[in-house]
């Protein structure tokens, strides 16, 4: 799971391992990319949102709503993350295009 705290405990977790240093915004997407959330009561009061697509993308929080943001946060921090720690696989050459995505909620 991402963040911090249980149902058993106090608080709730929001987003991924922390927020990436120099996050920068990337545009010019023209088609969406739909991603499911699945919510669970946990009972207590805690409900659990998670997006099956992203691994680790979970959060836990006291209402839906909290929840929903929460792991929107994760699913853009833990994408951040794997797309700016990927060693480039190839180089780019007069016949590539680079590809921009924007991550909206």
């Amino acid at each position: 799971m991402v963040g911090g705290e249980g149902p058993a405990r106090a608080g709730g977790f929001r987003g991924a391992a922390g927020a990436v240093a120099g996050r920068s915004s990337v545009t010019g997407m023209s088609e969406p990319l739909r991603l499911t959330v699945v919510y669970e009561d946990l009972g207590e009061g805690w409900v659990m949102a998670r997006v099956p697509q992203v691994p680790g993308a979970i959060s836990q929080e006291r209402s839906r709503e909290e929840a929903r943001e929460a792991v929107v946060e994760a699913v853009r921090d833990l994408l951040e993350l794997r797309l700016c720690s990927a060693a480039p696989t190839e180089e780019a050459t007069p016949d590539s295009d680079t590809l921009n995505l924007t991550i909206t909620a």
